[in-house]
C-alpha cells in the first residue's frame, strides 16, 4: 500500500488546497508540518533543492515520489534522482492531483 505524506505549512494556501483536493478524492494521507519538522523539511529543501510547499512523499515500498513545486521551470516533469527515486516537479494543485492518481493507480 502507497503511503502518502504531505509536508506543508499552515495558512499555506497550496497546501490548503491540495488537502482539500485530496480530502475530496478520498484519499489517505498524513499531513507534516514542517515548522514542527524542520530537519526533515531542511534535508527535503536540500535533496529537492526547493523551498517551496506542499511538497509530497508517496512511497510504496520500492521508490519514494517526491512532488514538489520546483524553483525554476526546468525542474518541471519527472526526474529520476541519483539514489533512483522519482521527483517530479508540478506547476498547480491540478497537475500534482493528476500525478497522485497517476502514481496510485500502478
Amino acid at each position: 500500500m502507497k503511503q502518502i505524506r504531505v509536508l506543508g505549512l499552515p495558512n499555506c494556501s497550496w497546501c490548503e488546497s491540495l488537502v482539500e483536493n485530496l480530502n475530496d478524492a478520498e484519499i489517505p494521507y498524513t499531513f507534516v508540518d514542517v515548522n514542527k519538522n524542520g530537519a526533515l523539511a531542511d534535508k527535503l529543501e536540500d535533496f529537492l533543492q526547493t523551498d517551496l510547499y506542499p511538497i509530497v512523499l508517496i512511497e510504496d515500498g520500492t521508490m519514494v515520489y517526491y512532488l514538489s513545486r520546483p524553483n525554476d521551470a526546468e525542474r518541471l516533469g519527472r526526474n529520476i534522482l541519483p539514489n533512483g527515486d522519482m521527483a517530479v516537479g508540478y506547476y498547480s494543485i491540478e497537475a500534482l492531483m493528476t500525478e497522485i492518481d497517476y502514481i496510485l493507480k500502478k
